[in-house]
């Protein structure tokens, strides 16, 4: 949870929070309750479970509580605080109190201030393994085939995609139809109509296009529920 090159053990001369620095959402009082809230807005935030909260946001809730117990203030409650955008109520997810991860936050935030911030150093990023040269040659075989199926499901993605519009246009050659891709494809209709693509087929038919002119709009539009009819 903790980078690699925090040590542990730092002597409790060295906790203290001159390097701390944070700003809660907000801290809310319930006065009927007699209760102190931490809370952190979220939005959107819908976490299956309160017990599967990442561990960025509970770290991120107790290093507010300790700004907040430095300025006198100490929450009896704290949690996340999510807008359930379907049902635009908040919702709120409690965090307990874990003293662990406190003094946790306290060494590794005085070990950062003494041994990196105030003498200037850079602290090391994250290690990344490297591939060794012999595994180039399987990973560049890897991209490459990778790619070929990436542009293989592109192609036939837009073919099928033309496929359907030709049919869309096709069953419908007065209405503007077009199709939205995305985490799934859907099909939808304009509700303007294409005026002269709409005479055009009504003359074809052997209809009459003056009788499906809507009476608000005079011969300027064509009545959407008439055509439909």
């Amino acid at each position: 949870m903790w980078p690699h090159w925090m040590p542990s053990g730092i002597t409790e001369d060295r906790r203290n929070t001159h390097g701390f620095s944070a700003l809660p959402d907000e801290i809310s009082v319930d006065y009927i309750g007699g209760k102190i809230f931490l809370l952190d807005y979220k939005c959107p935030y819908q976490p299956p479970k309160p017990e599967d909260i990442p561990f960025r946001y509970r770290a991120q809730l107790h290093h507010y509580r300790i700004i907040a117990k430095r300025i006198g203030i100490v929450p009896d409650e704290m949690g996340l605080v999510e807008l359930d955008l379907k049902e635009w109520v908040p919702r709120f997810f409690p965090i307990e109190y874990d003293e662990k991860i406190e003094k946790d936050i306290l060494e590794y935030g005085s070990m950062l201030w003494y041994d990196y911030i105030l003498k200037g150093v850079i602290p090391p990023g994250p290690e990344k393994k490297r591939l060794d040269l012999q595994e180039l040659e399987p990973a560049f075989e890897r991209l490459s085939a990778l790619k070929a199926i990436a542009d293989s499901a592109d192609r036939a993605f837009k073919d099928t995609k033309e496929d359907i519009a030709a049919v869309v246009h096709t069953r419908s050659p007065f209405f503007q139809g077009s199709l939205q891709a995305g985490k799934f494809l859907s099909i939808s209709a304009k509700s303007e109509i294409d005026t002269e693509n709409a005479i055009h087929y009504l003359c074809s038919q052997g209809y009459d296009p003056s009788s499906f002119y809507s009476p608000k709009k005079g011969k300027s539009g064509l009545d959407s529920e008439k055509m439909a009819g």
